[in-house]
């Protein structure tokens, strides 16, 4: 299982992913899981270190890719500058993003978002993005606690089967 996480591409974006990681390394699940997080080209060095600068987690670089290694538990988040590849390999988006959760939607994937730190990822947002697409069943946590969110987030990766599906040329 793949799961991409969707911090957006906006000021926000920081502080979004950093919650993020700091979901993840709470999180407790049955079965292997890779992460990705998918991120706009103008993210640079000093802003992926920015972060984890109070985190239990490290930016380094990794057979020619960055990534976020936390310092205590086997978790680590690949980073990828293309979003269409990442989003072709994911089953189950985590997104906090707009037109890229959209994307995702649209694409078939398992969304689930939550209450970020920015306007692109507040509650009402969220409940109207969702309703854009009808045959798609995004799930929303309405919560923007760490650890409330990370308990919800295992119970539905625990309970559910999440299939990969290839994305044609429609998705595109």
């Amino acid at each position: 299982l793949t799961i991409l996480l969707l911090p957006g591409s906006r000021g926000e974006a920081v502080h979004n992913l950093a919650m993020m990681l700091s979901i993840l390394e709470r999180i407790k699940v049955k079965h292997s899981i890779e992460f990705m997080v998918a991120l706009s080209s103008s993210f640079q060095l000093e802003q992926l270190k920015q972060v984890v600068d109070h985190l239990p987690w490290i930016v380094k670089k990794q057979d020619d890719q960055w990534l976020f290694q936390h310092t205590r538990y086997p978790v680590s988040v690949r980073v990828s500058y293309s979003f269409f590849d990442a989003l072709h390999v994911s089953s189950v988006v985590i997104g906090l993003a707009g037109t890229a959760n959209e994307q995702a939607m649209h694409a078939k994937r398992q969304l689930i978002s939550f209450i970020g730190t920015g306007p692109q990822s507040t509650k009402k947002r969220f409940l109207q993005q969702h309703q854009l697409l009808s045959d798609v069943n995004p799930i929303f946590i309405d919560s923007n606690d760490p650890n409330f969110i990370s308990k919800k987030l295992s119970d539905i990766l625990n309970q559910r089967t999440f299939n990969w599906t290839p994305l044609s040329d429609h998705y595109q």
